[in-house]
């Protein structure tokens, strides 16, 4: 797959923000040489959440309800 259609493809998929991130990844990597691996782990980072953004279980009460 050519980058244009990659770009495509994500684009028709609703992930714009993942197609910048993939084309940033990209091009740094083979302008410093990076393996695969290195530019897919830059790829996985810039698509996960930042630790604070992530979801948290709340403790579970064993599913009482609130008393009145």
């Amino acid at each position: 797959m050519q980058r244009h259609e990659i770009m495509e493809a994500m684009g028709g998929l609703g992930l714009k923000g993942m197609a910048s991130a993939f084309d940033e990844a990209v091009t740094t990597g083979l302008q410093r040489k990076r393996t695969t691996m290195e530019i897919l782990t830059d790829l996985l980072r810039a698509g996960a959440p930042p630790p604070a953004c992530r979801v948290h279980p709340l403790p579970h009460d064993g599913g009482k309800a609130p008393a009145v």
